[in-house]
């Protein structure tokens, strides 16, 4: 099984009406009962030009265009959804802490939220270093929104290496492209994400329990977790 049918028994959980964020490529599979309305940074025709390795033809158009960054989701209010859905966007997020703020606000007492993040193990950020959990405690602390072009240079030291020595205008036009298409900002293991998330949960004083989940040790590839609010 790959990791798309591995997060059906996640989404069987689900029900009511709600949000999925950033869906792409992989819109979740709901069952018709459910009521989702799609949230996401980049419209089609935007997706298109930054993103031409994608058949944006399969994307789902959202409903909402949000940048989670400086926005969050205030577009919102609190305790409207029965869930939402964030599959792999929080590695793209400057703030990691806030958007989880963020779903907890928007999400009903006992809703649910769905949240993925590759494992860096089973893709091209295997060398580059974890992600700190102080870092993102700061970013939180002082209210960080935007990325700098320089918050992606360990992209070309780990991963794309073919262009290290090249003249540094070159690099900058690199980094800016990286920026752009919201590259990785920050890395995980399985097990390093979901400690992440009782951390942040703790440091938040907010409580979710999860209700299913699944590792890159079954699916070779991310953690994928459904929590129920408390």
């Amino acid at each position: 099984m790959n990791f798309l049918d591995l997060r059906a028994g996640g989404y069987e959980l689900l029900g009511g009406a709600g949000l999925e964020i950033g869906a792409f490529e992989h819109p979740a599979r709901l069952a018709e009962s459910c009521a989702v309305e799609y949230v996401d940074r980049f419209t089609m025709s935007q997706a298109q030009v930054l993103f031409p390795e994608v058949d944006c033809g399969q994307l789902q158009e959202p409903d909402y265009l949000v940048d989670l960054d400086t926005e969050g989701l205030q577009a919102f209010p609190s305790a409207s959804q029965d869930f939402v859905i964030l599959n792999h966007v929080i590695e793209h997020v400057v703030n990691p802490v806030f958007v989880l703020e963020e779903l907890f606000r928007v999400v009903r007492p006992v809703g649910h939220f769905v949240i993925a993040a590759p494992d860096k193990e089973h893709t091209f950020d295997r060398e580059r270093p974890l992600t700190a959990l102080e870092a993102l405690v700061e970013a939180y602390e002082s209210g960080r929104s935007e990325a700098s072009a320089e918050d992606y240079r360990d992209i070309l030291t780990y991963i794309h290496k073919e262009h290290l020595g090249q003249p540094e205008h070159v690099l900058q036009e690199c980094l800016e492209s990286y920026r752009a298409r919201r590259e990785h900002l920050h890395v995980w293991t399985s097990a390093s994400f979901r400690a992440f998330l009782v951390s942040a949960m703790s440091y938040l004083n907010v409580q979710g329990s999860p209700v299913y989940e699944v590792t890159a040790d079954d699916n070779q590839f991310e953690y994928f977790g459904v929590w129920q609010k408390a």
